[in-house]
């Protein structure tokens, strides 16, 4: 996700606008520990479409409902599924979609003693997210190439798909994520092989050898 213009406003479904707020409390939450969150991103607007999608589904089928029980004759199921969509509508009502600002990326960026953590998350709920953790040097240089490893999701509860999820909710996948990141070994340095032919030193004849890509340093710049 890119937002190329601050304050950006996003109509959101329910994992994404999920996952941003996630986001946002994890860098909280590593603030909050003493460490440093990238913040540069251009912030959004966000509000869960899902949430006024499904209030007007469900309005339109409450109004059916009751346009059928004043020209015929009640029945068990229809009230039920009545009283059903009144609460659903209560909930929904009771949901405060007012546009929330964020840094509008589904990524983070973070320094925390000593280790550059990057976290991605996918716009698809059900793919892999990853993160890579790598120690930082004292001159602010880490490594670009540190392999991407996969990131346990059994903090991942449904609740997490729907307009229901609570700010307490996203609390806890942000600490339940925070703590799986912290507790997770460096990342392999990954530097990739392929075959050069070279000059002898002696006999000046070629040969092949195998040599690895030399690996990529970027310096800090938050």
């Amino acid at each position: 996700m890119f937002v190329l213009k601050d304050r950006t406003r996003l109509y959101l479904d329910s994992w994404n606008y999920n996952a941003l707020l996630i986001i946002s409390e994890l860098a909280r939450i590593v603030e909050g520990a003493g460490g440093r969150a990238d913040r540069s991103g251009k912030t959004a607007l966000i509000s869960n479409r899902s949430v006024t999608s499904a209030h007007r589904v469900y309005s339109e089928k409450l109004a059916k409902l009751l346009e059928a029980e004043a020209s015929r004759p009640s029945n068990s199921s229809r009230t039920t599924e009545i009283n059903r969509l009144r609460k659903e509508l209560e909930v929904l009502d009771s949901f405060d979609n007012s546009p929330i600002e964020v840094i509008g990326q589904n990524w983070i960026h973070f320094i925390l003693d000593g280790k550059f953590y990057s976290l991605s998350f996918d716009d698809n709920p059900f793919m892999e997210f990853h993160y890579s953790k790598t120690p930082v040097k004292d001159n602010g240089e880490y490594s670009l190439d540190a392999y991407r490893n996969e990131l346990d999701k059994s903090w991942l509860e449904d609740c997490y798909l729907t307009y229901k999820c609570t700010a307490d909710d996203r609390e806890l996948a942000a600490d339940l994520i925070f703590n799986l990141l912290v507790d997770s070994r460096d990342s392999t340095i990954a530097r990739f092989p392929h075959r050069k032919k070279v000059i002898g030193a002696h006999d000046r004849s070629y040969h092949w050898e195998t040599v690895y890509e030399k690996e990529r340093i970027a310096k800090l710049t938050f």
